[in-house]
């Protein structure tokens, strides 16, 4: 298997999507932490605490539910999964050949397509905990919108890239067969884009009137 795509193994399954997310978003909140600290005091403590509880579900994901560190082990002939040696006699299992990755993931797009989507969900984290922040502050002027402008437009932009990245994929592969599919692999992508569109636009009416409010609020929640 080529080198690029025993890279892309890291996010070709569940535990290690998980683990992938739960990096991006920590990377994200510590860039936040470092670059808004002296300026943003009323509503970072807050921001740190959202980004820490969102971190925290998908750590205990990993932690209890996808462990991509669990081992097989050979207890007794058989064979069991466990993150450290379930007995003094247990032995690590070595296949003399493993699966490998799914054949439908073998393709250049898993590259750029799941990290494309993975880095859209998570940016749009850092604007949904500074509206958390602002509700929990009283603080819900324009402020946290101008705050996080940049976030959500570069958030906004990674979901397009890997919408229409996956769209294209999906066209190559004969068990998708077109390039949109009203599926739930597809709409879990495709929703979040929508609420974030319309977040977009509708900020801009609450910075230059002063509308939306909640309605931005719930559009950014929703996202």
């Amino acid at each position: 298997m080529p080198t690029y795509l025993k890279v892309t193994a890291w996010w070709g399954g569940q535990a290690g999507s998980l683990l992938f997310w739960a990096w991006l978003l920590a990377l994200f909140t510590s860039a936040v932490t470092l670059r808004k600290w002296d300026r943003d005091l009323e509503f970072l403590p807050w921001v740190i605490v959202v980004s820490s509880i969102t971190l925290t579900f998908f750590l205990g994901m990993n932690i209890f539910f996808e462990n991509p560190f669990t081992r097989f082990w050979v207890v007794n002939g058989e064979v069991a999964p466990s993150m450290f040696a379930p007995s003094a006699s247990a032995i690590v299992f070595t296949p003399q050949d493993g699966r490998g990755l799914n054949p439908l993931l073998r393709h250049p797009g898993m590259v750029i397509h799941p990290p494309m989507l993975y880095l859209g969900f998570v940016s749009f984290v850092i604007p949904y905990a500074f509206a958390i922040a602002a509700l929990i502050t009283g603080r819900t002027d324009d402020r946290w919108i101008r705050i996080t402008r940049r976030w959500t437009l570069w958030a906004w932009l990674f979901l397009s890239l890997g919408l229409v990245l996956g769209g294209r994929w999906a066209y190559d592969v004969l068990g998708w067969g077109g390039y949109w599919g009203w599926d739930p692999v597809e709409i879990a992508a495709f929703m979040p884009w929508l609420t974030g569109t319309a977040f977009l636009h509708s900020v801009m009416i609450q910075e230059k009137r002063g509308l939306l409010k909640h309605w931005n609020m719930i559009l950014i929640i929703l996202t």
